[in-house]
């Protein structure tokens, strides 16, 4: 199961739900939409799409729902499946488009891409690495792509990504962005016909050829014109004031006015919780980043689930370890239950 949340340009939320049922080699996926009754005051879940699929075997298998203005973009399948692209008017007039992914380049080695929305484009992070007399390169480099959503429109057609590839892609030597999200949504210069896009997530740049060090980031990406010979580029933005140590859960939602707040668990030992909040500066173009001033400890082994950027509000689990005795306090049994944690954040 995996939750998206958004706040449009309108200052309207929405928060989807995206449930996976897998039996053998069949998938079933299923999208909701969650609103509240506000005559009874109850949560309300309804069904806004759902679409099954064949789970090719010995296949690394995920799936991945990314939110933004006006569009939802649904990945299930291996590393190479095709994705989804459901469009509203309003959120309620739902198009379903197929977006094929037939983006090759001879003698490279794509990875798990991953994607953002803008309110004009659909930003593509693919991994890679590059084959050189059959032996992989251990450094592994990001290439950055961006399909004009205007090219898609509302079809019910399948289409594909190399139709769509009127920019030169970019590259991030060396370096991986993920996980990733808008926090600024598209700004076009009237005067160069170029688009930026602020991104912000996790930059993992390889220290040496085995070592990474991830750090929370912001990426000013530019888009050049159609016209234009240039690449897509990214200026990386590194928010020295937040710690972020190897393998620390990170949740953080899009946005799209520059703003957003995010929550944050240490690894390791016992496990504390903090939040964040980020906001991006348009007259200095950079971010400026503020913290909870404490850690909350949580439970041991304790794992981020979900977090309400809007509430303040965070779910983990973790489990605990249970043993049972009979009523003369024999031993009977014992295992370990799956617990769900609420912490608010004011």
């Amino acid at each position: 199961m995996q939750c998206a949340e958004v706040t449009d340009h309108e200052g309207n939320r929405h928060a989807f739900v995206t449930i996976n049922e897998q039996r053998g080699s069949n998938s079933r996926i299923v999208v909701l939409n969650t609103n509240v009754d506000e005559e009874l005051d109850v949560p309300k879940f309804p069904q806004l799409f759902e679409h099954s699929h064949s789970i090719p075997p010995d296949s690394s298998y995920r799936t991945e729902l990314v939110v933004g203005p006006n569009h939802l973009f649904l990945f299930a399948g291996t590393d190479r499946s095709n994705g989804l692209l459901l469009t509203f008017d309003a959120y309620c007039s739902l198009v379903v488009t197929e977006i094929i992914d037939d983006t090759i380049v001879e003698g490279t080695t794509f990875g798990i891409a991953r994607h953002a929305l803008s309110k004009t484009h659909l930003i593509v992070l693919r991994p890679y690495t590059v084959d050189e007399d059959n032996i992989s390169t251990l450094s592994t480099s990001t290439r950055l792509e961006a399909y004009p959503l205007s090219g898609i429109g509302r079809s019910t057609q399948p289409v594909r990504l190399s139709q769509l590839q009127v920019h030169k892609p970019g590259d991030l030597p060396s370096a991986i962005l993920c996980p990733v999200s808008v926090l600024r949504d598209s700004v076009i210069d009237s005067c160069t016909g170029a688009t930026e896009i602020v991104l912000h997530g996790c930059y993992s740049r390889a220290s040496n050829e085995r070592q990474w060090s991830p750090e929370y980031v912001v990426a000013r990406v530019q888009i050049p014109p159609t016209s234009s010979d240039k690449k897509i580029c990214a200026q990386i933005q590194k928010l020295d004031d937040f710690t972020y140590r190897a393998y620390i859960p990170l949740i953080f939602q899009p946005s799209f006015n520059g703003s957003s707040r995010g929550v944050y668990s240490t690894a390791g030992g016992l496990p504390v919780l903090g939040a964040y909040e980020i906001v991006y500066d348009e007259t200095t173009q950079r971010a400026s980043c503020r913290h909870t001033p404490k850690l909350l400890q949580t439970r041991p082994g304790a794992e981020l689930r979900c977090f309400d950027s809007y509430t303040g509000r965070t779910c983990y689990s973790y489990s605990k370890y249970e043993m049972v005795y009979g009523p003369k306090r024999e031993f009977q049994s014992a295992s370990f239950v799956n617990m769900m944690e609420v912490v608010d954040f004011s």
